[in-house]
């Protein structure tokens, strides 16, 4: 949410809002509700059922508690809106699930109708009997809860279901590499060492939110008393006009001079009552008569601010500015 990038399982969407253990809102899948937006300004959703081990075999529990869950959710998803997504997440993959099982939930979103789903399921030399099995459970299970389980229904569940595997906790871990990659792009490029750090920030704020059931948004995570020590970047969605005021405003700075005949001019009492000024108020007015030193102060307050923040200059002498 912070990177803006994209969330896993809602391709295309940008993230406005996290909610965490939401059952009582309607959620059956309820340990994480990812909300955001399309391009066109849709509204999206994500529901997540973690899982630290679950196989999607036809013998394992804690998949028919997930496909009860699915279950209670396809009573209420509306068939004509792509972007409500179920899924469960898990730490621990296997060849069955990053292959077959994957395969059959790529196909299912691909295909336009549930009997072509189902018949290119059984077809040999084409589906496996892993794919088979696994839409055989789900079945199965859904009739246990006594949902519908025709091949129309069964093709509109595994439609909008998805496995994401985040692999934390395994050595090499490609997930945890992708956080620390994008932790880098949230800071600025000075902070990109802190990366480690800023990353177990937010997975302090994450267990401590979730346990309380609560929610963030970027405002509110921003503001985060835990996060006050790194400096983030603004919105990547005004970077390209951020970048154009930076230079402006880079430029507008080297015309403040602080020299007369290649000589600096250092004005340390001025220097320093300017300084102090700044501890007694927001704003700063510089007087004084032509020719004083008044933009040399001026440019030798930009060039110190300018080492551990980014600046605005405005003059009337760059119109680009105004």
């Amino acid at each position: 949410m912070l990177a803006e990038a994209e969330s896993r399982g809602l391709p295309g969407v940008s993230i406005q809002r996290v909610k965490f253990q939401r059952a009582g809102e309607g959620y059956p899948l309820d340990d994480v509700i990812v909300h955001g937006t399309t391009h066109k300004g849709d509204p999206a959703v994500l529901e997540v059922q973690v899982k630290r081990t679950i196989t999607f075999a036809s013998s394992d529990p804690v998949f028919k508690k997930v496909v009860e869950q699915l279950a209670q959710a396809f009573l209420k998803l509306d068939l004509s809106h792509e972007h409500h997504q179920l899924a469960v997440a898990t730490e621990k993959t296997s060849f069955r699930i990053s292959g077959p099982y994957q395969d059959v939930l790529r196909w299912a979103r691909e295909v336009n109708s549930a009997s072509t789903f189902i018949e290119r399921i059984k077809r040999e030399g084409v589906g496996n009997s892993d794919m088979r099995a696994f839409v055989k459970t789900v079945r199965s299970h859904l009739a246990t809860v006594g949902c519908a389980n025709d091949d129309e229904s069964v093709w509109h569940i595994l439609c909008s279901f998805q496995i994401l595997v985040f692999d934390y906790d395994a050595p090499g871990s490609q997930s945890h590499e992708l956080a620390l990659e994008r932790s880098q792009h949230v800071l600025e490029p000075d902070e990109t060492t802190r990366a480690s750090g800023f990353w177990e920030a937010l997975t302090e704020i994450a267990i401590r939110v979730a346990a309380s059931g609560g929610d963030l948004d970027c405002n509110r995570l921003r503001s985060e008393p835990t996060l006050a020590s790194f400096r983030v970047r603004g919105s990547w969605r005004n970077l390209a006009p951020r970048a154009t005021l930076a230079e402006a405003a880079s430029l507008t700075a080297a015309d403040l001079q602080c020299t007369i005949a290649g000589v600096t001019l250092f004005r340390s009492a001025q220097f320093n009552a300017v300084r102090n000024a700044r501890d007694e108020g927001r704003y700063i007015e510089i007087r004084g008569g032509p020719g004083v030193g008044k933009s040399g102060i001026l440019g030798m307050l930009v060039q110190q601010t300018l080492s551990t923040c980014s600046t605005i200059t405005i003059t009337n002498k760059r119109n680009s500015l105004l």
